[in-house]
């Protein structure tokens, strides 16, 4: 996956190895991730979203190779996505503001292009 320069990288792994998570932090509270694990950055926004708050959206779908997509805006009017893959790898981002999202969005797109092309 492209990650996007100037982060702090954190590195998470649960006693067994088994649950593990990278989050990509930048100045700005932003957040790009990828592991397997419990909790992720994003469990807040999923948590509290509310269907009567109209400035925020939720989207739940599903690709093509039956991953779980999920996003909105959460309460500071900032992007989050999450997408959870067949193979219980998550990729997301947090905190993102509107006019850097599309680098978030085509960063998470290189993850999966190269997920789907090593599937086939």
């Amino acid at each position: 996956m492209f990650i996007p320069k100037g982060y702090k990288l954190k590195r998470t792994f649960s006693e067994n190895m088994e649950l593990f998570l990278y989050t990509y932090r930048y100045r700005d509270s932003s957040c790009m991730y990828i592991g397997r694990y419990v909790v992720g950055p994003n469990e807040e926004n999923i948590r509290n979203y509310n269907l009567s708050d109209k400035k925020a959206i939720f989207i739940m779908g599903f690709d093509t190779s039956s991953s779980i997509i999920l996003a909105g805006i959460d309460m500071h009017g900032l992007y989050w996505k999450e997408v959870i893959m067949n193979d219980k790898i998550c990729i997301g981002y947090s905190h993102v503001d509107e006019y850097k999202l599309q680098d978030y969005e085509s960063a998470l797109k290189t993850y999966v292009v190269k997920l789907n092309s090593c599937v086939e």
